[in-house]
């Protein structure tokens, strides 16, 4: 009965009737990889369909989860959470609407204050995550620990970018030997003129290429230049350190976030089957263990509410 409440392709599971429960397990776990918690709400649907169970559940982002007006915390009200005297939620105070769509939504200005149960124990808000020392009411994002780390790699591949772009705009130069003023005072022009004169030098430059003949050398062309012009080849040059740097910043992402350099990276071809197996096994242990006290009691928090309706 659970199973055909769960996974039926209607998603009766879902509040918005989109994720079977499988579907909200995968969500719930991603959500929890980048926010460090699952906050979702058990529903009621208020109507009879075809005698199927009225509970449901509806999947809350967490960034909704806020005091009311972003009011500071106090002893019992600790990032939207409501405490009671033994440190226990009591209460949730939950946003309307994501704060990202303050211009999309009055909503986004409204709060609600949910209590965590019913008065008879039925639980309303499931709020899932791992505290990590005493007293902790919300959960901690996986990332602030390599948010440093983020941040260099994403300016050292700007920089990088923006080096080979500039590498990339010149395709040759021709340095002269003269300033634009000595050349218009050789030239004859003062500064009044300038534009003048370097317009006539330009003249006389263009003149020159075009008359000069085409000197070849074994099929080559061999260009004559104009007195004191200088042509230099540009060539985009590639930094020789950007790969062993962004390999070194990713091995320490990938050890903050209890994964293996190879699937943050993608890239095997740095590694043996013997160390990529290793990694694998280390991380397959997270996994585990995120598996188990994660989803596993998001899940069993659904079956007891689906049990105490039947």
């Amino acid at each position: 009965r659970f199973t055909d409440w769960a996974e039926d392709p209607d998603c009766w599971i879902d509040a918005e009737e989109k994720r079977t429960l499988t579907m909200m397990a995968r969500e719930s776990v991603r959500h929890y990889a980048s926010q460090g918690e699952i906050l979702a709400s058990a529903e009621w649907r208020r109507s009879l369909n075809n005698n199927r169970p009225q509970t449901c559940i509806k999947l809350i982002h967490s960034e909704r989860l806020t005091n009311p007006f972003e009011q500071a915390d106090t002893q019992h009200l600790r990032a939207g959470v409501e405490l009671g005297n033994r440190g226990q939620a009591v209460a949730y105070h939950i946003r309307c609407a994501h704060p990202g769509d303050v211009d999309l939504a009055l909503d986004a200005y409204l709060w609600k204050r949910v209590k965590r149960r019913k008065p008879w124990g039925r639980l309303q808000i499931l709020h899932v995550f791992e505290p990590e020392r005493p007293d902790q009411t919300r959960g901690i994002n996986v990332f602030v620990s390599t948010l440093r780390n983020l941040k260099m790699l994403e300016q050292f591949q700007d920089a990088t970018l923006q080096n080979a772009i500039v590498n990339a705009m010149y395709a040759a130069v021709i340095q002269s030997e003269f300033d634009s003023q000595t050349v218009l005072q050789a030239l004859g022009g003062g500064e009044s003129e300038a534009q003048h004169m370097l317009k006539n030098y330009l003249t006389q430059v263009q003149g020159f290429h075009q008359s000069s003949s085409n000197i070849r050398y074994n099929g080559a062309r061999i260009p004559h230049l104009f007195p004191n012009e200088k042509l230099e080849l540009k060539t985009a040059k590639s930094n020789p350190y950007f790969e062993n740097f962004e390999d070194t910043l990713l091995r320490h992402i990938a050890a903050s976030l209890n994964i293996s350099f190879e699937q943050l990276s993608r890239d095997f071809s740095k590694t043996n089957y013997s160390s990529a197996r290793a990694s694998m096994l280390e991380s397959w242990k997270f996994f585990l263990s995120v598996r188990h006290i994660i989803p596993a009691r998001f899940c069993q928090q659904i079956y007891a509410l689906w049990l105490e309706e039947m």
